[in-house]
């Protein structure tokens, strides 16, 4: 049959008209479309399955039911896919476990017959917010690290329509839902996004539900306020590294830090994250306090003289960032950095912090390293109540494997006739054990290490003036060497010194006394606060003490740790008869005080395995 063009004409006149009748306007059919898609939505439940909430029906093969068309369509291209990935209606647009970041975005302009357009910006790590886009162009950095968006609607899509969307962020998981141009994702902090969903809906409708914060802006030192009694300070000064607070003086003469306030105050705490500082300070009157609003008002213990301090930080600060600190002590100088509620600063010293340091660093990046340790703390040793294996301190726990195993190795001393005494002590904690501790033994060599320290600390000339002499005392124990120091410097100054360390009962006038396992042990408790102190020649002093002539602590634990020590011995019968050593061991977190006497000269057989056997007690005393 044919058709004439005429009738042609007729016939297409007639189809506008009928449709027209049918609708009489475009914003009827979508009416239309709003009504079925509010439907859909109501049967909605979860939105972190992979799969869409809609399906396509596709009627006899043909084109699929215009009502039942994807509000969201929108796509990625992250950092492992060649390829855009296209997600619909709450999908998620890229892998949350493929760890390929997102690079770019887009999301096209809905099917609808309304006004308006879908614009969004995208915020890309190292370059900010980027300039709008529209309706189905890419915004994002090629190769870079995409890290929030913001999308909203216009025209009469705004009117009927609030577009939700959210994104899967590097170490945060899924972030809550953002709606209408208002940011989703992180900024200012090293994280990616890795995939995003988008939901539109007619308003009114029941938002999408979530849980925690939807963007988070990261902090800056401006968020933090650090107070004493004479500064504050509220940001980084120009002379420090642009994410610290530095509050005090490292002058001479200068008042130790008092009436410590720290506090988190964010600029803009609605998309900063959520959380709290809190502290404690160790003072001159040696106890720990915590601080918070009432001591400060109260004016009391506020005002003590700050000579340690922790810090830690609580909700999810501490879940996306680690805090470092670091003090500045009187007599010492700079510590090393602490971080997360490690101590910084002097215990049991009276030392106080003139300055402290506090910078924040992104969880999982590296933070400041230092050569030193954060905190000295100076623990009284204990005076043994008796003869037998005991321990000391709250911590000290030995388990019964470890006691039998100890006593073992005492045991295979008193069957060879030789007496025995040792001290371990922990100086992180201040426990430990000791066995025969108070007995009085010839101190032979052994007291060439306190007295070189002694003159180095006193008189730090003496290190330039003597410096091949003190090697040689220390590293191959040369008794003329020693002897050349004694008639240089005598006694006064190691007299002074062992008076600072608490020792009462060893006789400076003799070049080589008698001595006790508890005396030895004190000398190098003050040893170890020379060595950190960063004096003139700490460092260099310390360095005699590795790897010395004849230590058995050397020998059992030298390849293990970095070991400070000095040895003494003599073979000439009875009392002077030795084989001594004392020293440091610097096991990893928690170094340790070493003294063992014994009158097994050159039995490096028996003390050898004495001290690898200490070792283990330590280390089970700590790890317990």
């Amino acid at each position: 049959m044919k058709i004439t063009v005429g009738k042609a004409c007729f016939f297409s006149a007639f189809l506008i008209v009928f449709v027209l009748f049918l609708y009489p306007s475009g914003a009827a059919v979508a009416e239309s479309f709003s009504i079925a898609e509010s439907n859909a939505f109501s049967s909605f439940e979860s939105l972190d399955s992979p799969k869409s909430i809609f399906s396509y029906p596709v009627p006899n093969g043909n084109v699929p039911d215009v009502s039942m068309r994807p509000l969201a369509v929108y796509s990625v291209r992250t950092q492992s896919s060649e390829a855009f990935l296209t997600a619909v209606d709450g999908e998620n647009a890229g892998d949350p476990t493929d760890n390929g970041f997102i690079e770019l975005f887009h999301i096209d302009r809905p099917e609808i017959l309304l006004t308006g357009d879908v614009s969004y910006v995208s915020c890309v790590a190292d370059f900010g917010w980027q300039t709008e886009s529209r309706n189905g162009r890419d915004t994002g950095i090629s190769g870079s690290k995409l890290q929030a968006l913001r999308i909203n609607l216009s025209g009469e899509l705004g009117e009927k329509y609030d577009i939700y969307y959210r994104l899967f962020i590097e170490n945060f998981g899924w972030m809550n839902w953002s709606r209408n141009g208002a940011p989703a994702g992180v900024s200012e902090m090293p994280y990616a996004a890795l995939s995003v969903q988008v939901i539109m809906l007619p308003k009114g409708s029941t938002p999408p539900a979530g849980t925690g914060q939807s963007y988070i802006y990261g902090v800056t030192m401006d968020d933090f306020i650090v107070e004493t009694d004479s500064e504050t300070s509220k940001g980084p000064r120009e002379e420090s590294y642009a994410g610290e607070i530095t509050v005090g003086s490292q002058e001479a003469g200068e008042s130790p830090i008092k009436g410590l306030t720290l506090q988190y105050s964010p600029t803009d705490s609605k998309y900063k994250p959520q959380g709290e500082l809190i502290y404690q300070i160790y003072t001159e009157n040696k106890e720990w306090i915590n601080y918070d609003e009432s001591i400060i008002a109260e004016g009391g213990k506020a005002k003590e003289a700050v000579d340690a301090v922790r810090i830690w930080l609580a909700g999810d600060l501490s879940r996306y960032y680690d805090i470092y600190y670091q003090s500045y002590c009187e007599n010492i100088g700079w510590l090393g950095w602490a971080k997360n509620g490690q101590v910084s600063g002097t215990t049991g010293m009276s030392s106080s912090i003139l300055s402290l340091r506090i910078r924040f660093v992104n969880k999982n990046e590296e933070g400041p390293i230092s050569d030193v340790g954060s905190s000295i703390t100076n623990y009284p040793l204990p005076t043994q109540d008796g003869f037998e294996l005991s321990t000391f301190g709250t911590s000290a726990e030995l388990p019964e494997e470890i006691i039998a195993e100890i006593k073992s190795g005492i045991e295979s001393f008193r069957s060879r006739g030789h007496k025995l005494a040792f001290v371990v002590m922990d100086l992180s904690s201040g426990a430990g054990f000791y066995y025969n501790s108070n007995e009085v033994f010839y101190a032979a060599s052994s007291i060439k290490g306190p007295y070189v320290v002694s003159l180095v600390e006193g008189n730090p000339q003496s290190a330039s003036r003597f410096r091949s002499v003190m090697t040689s005392t220390i590293k191959v124990s040369d008794n003329n060497c020693y002897s050349a120091l004694r008639r240089a410097y005598g006694r006064s100054l190691f007299e002074g010194w062992l008076a600072d360390a608490g020792v009462t009962d060893v006789n400076p006038s003799l070049n080589y006394p008698g001595i006790t396992a508890n005396a030895l042990a004190k000398m190098w408790l003050k040893n170890r606060l020379f060595f950190e102190s960063r004096k003139p020649e700490s460092e260099w002093c310390a360095s005699l003490f590795t790897h010395t002539l004849n230590s058995c602590i050397d020998k059992a634990l030298g390849d293990k740790y970095t070991v400070y020590s000095k040895a003494g011995w003599i073979g000439n019968g009875g009392y002077v008869n030795v084989q001594n050593d004392g020293g440091l061991v610097m096991a990893n977190e928690n170094p340790y005080v070493l003294v063992i006497l014994s009158s097994a000269y050159s039995r490096m057989d028996l003390l050898k395995p004495m001290v690898e056997i200490l070792d283990r007690a330590h280390e089970a005393m700590v790890t317990k």
